[in-house]
């Protein structure tokens, strides 16, 4: 039995909240539908692959799923509980400010983006190492905490690895978010894991220039400026960075997979032996 403490988050379609387990005595992040969905069986589902997806999951950058019940009266997911945690989207936003403080949530946290980077590039490597592809990174599906350790979410939609022949024949059904999907996802070309590649190079530029690297005034614009634009330069927006890090971001949001570092743990590796800064930033007036 667990007992609803306090809300945690809130998405379109589901709540999550911090729990107490009374058999267990323990802390969890429980994950329901929301009542006007509870009888959707896409989303029954969706959260039954998630379960299927997290339940196999352990590393100290990713959430581990343990429970799944699909209770008509409101099916759930219960997960780690990551406490003090924020989703790295909310952490950045200009409205993250403290009150009385002319600090944006990014100035705030500029000198723990490096941690953050790591921890996020460790926990999803793990995951690509365990066979899938998320399909939805972005910065909203990274919790981090005051620490700046930070753990990868939500596995909705991910999907498995492919072999060649899947990769070569296969299509996959369009999903994710526009901000952050690779040319091939916005084709629905058959994935691998480069197309999360080009995701998190999205998600690196936002934390370096404090917006993603391509905006637009309608879905179409957007979706085709991914397809086609210029990549941007992060150093545009970051005078700190170093030419290896703003080389790795551009990179990976190369448009064609081939163009693109061949795997999350040559990411990791190149982050582990470059500075991600010239100099580090300053830290902020209050």
């Amino acid at each position: 039995m667990y007992r609803l403490l306090n809300p945690a988050g809130n998405g379109r379609h589901c709540d999550v909240w911090e729990a107490m387990h009374d058999g267990k005595n323990e802390r969890f992040a429980v994950k329901l539908i929301r009542s006007d969905y509870r009888n959707d069986n896409m989303q029954i589902n969706l959260m039954k692959h998630e379960f299927a997806v997290g339940r196999e999951l352990s590393h100290p950058n990713v959430i581990t799923i343990f429970e799944f019940d699909s209770s008509k009266i409101a099916p759930f997911i219960a997960m780690e509980f990551f406490a003090s945690a924020t989703n790295l989207k909310k952490l950045i936003s200009p409205s993250a400010q403290t009150i009385g403080s002319a600090v944006s949530g990014l100035e705030r946290i500029a000198r723990q983006i490096p941690k953050i980077i790591d921890q996020a590039a460790a926990g999803l490597a793990y995951f690509h190492e365990r066979g899938w592809i998320h399909r939805d990174i972005k910065p909203d599906n990274f919790l981090v905490n005051p620490a700046a350790d930070v753990k990868l979410i939500d596995y909705a939609i991910a999907e498995r690895r492919r072999g060649l022949l899947g990769r070569l024949f296969g299509k996959t059904q369009v999903a994710g978010t526009r901000s952050y999907m690779s040319p091939e996802q916005i084709r629905g070309q058959s994935l691998d894991h480069r197309t999360d590649i080009y995701s998190f190079g999205c998600v690196m530029f936002e934390l370096f220039a404090g917006k993603p690297p391509y905006t637009g005034n309608s879905e179409n614009e957007l979706l085709n400026k991914h397809l086609r634009a210029p990549i941007p330069s992060a150093e545009t927006y970051n005078k700190y960075l170093t030419y290896e890090c703003v080389q790795l971001v551009k990179a990976m949001l190369a448009k064609d997979p081939a163009d693109r570092p061949v795997s999350m743990d040559e990411v990791l590796g190149y982050l582990r032996a470059n500075r991600v800064y010239r100099s580090m930033p300053a830290a902020p007036k209050e």
